[in-house]
């Protein structure tokens, strides 16, 4: 237990390391996501995303369970943001795609780190995130082109 929560403090350093890297804050990175369009939206949702996870699970970690759920339930949202300008300009679909199924997987371990009774609005939520995965996959690659 010890070596998880080390290596979920070294993760979540790693990733404020980035944000401070960038000097922007996430209300910042949410306020140039809002700004930008196409592609680079697309990326910028996926990045708030995955930082609405890594806060979510620094909320859980301080026992913060419903700012944890709120983070989460934000994170699909820029997810979702994300999808939208990807499939809408066809830019930056495959990059998009590859970032949102890190955060999901990122998510679903964090899921499992959690009380029996908080999991399943996280598990959920691993499951919303897939499924825009596999959204951007069939934008990707075309929607009913089956082979026989």
């Amino acid at each position: 237990m010890r070596a998880f929560v080390r290596t979920s403090a070294a993760v979540l350093l790693v990733s404020l390391a980035c944000l401070a890297m960038t000097g922007e804050t996430l209300e910042e990175l949410k306020a140039k996501a809002g700004a930008a369009s196409g592609g680079e939206k697309a990326m910028l949702c996926a990045r708030v995303a995955r930082e609405e996870v890594e806060l979510a699970n620094q909320q859980f970690t301080d026992g913060n369970v419903e700012q944890g759920h709120a983070a989460v339930r934000d994170a699909v949202a820029y997810a979702e943001k994300a999808r939208d300008a990807a499939r809408t300009s066809k830019k930056k679909l495959k990059q998009t795609e590859i970032a949102i199924g890190r955060t999901a997987h990122r998510l679903n371990d964090i899921s499992r780190t959690l009380a029996l009774d908080d999991r399943p609005t996280v598990e959920q939520a691993v499951k919303e995130l897939e499924h825009i995965q596999d959204q951007l996959l069939d934008a990707m690659f075309g929607e009913g082109k089956k082979q026989p």
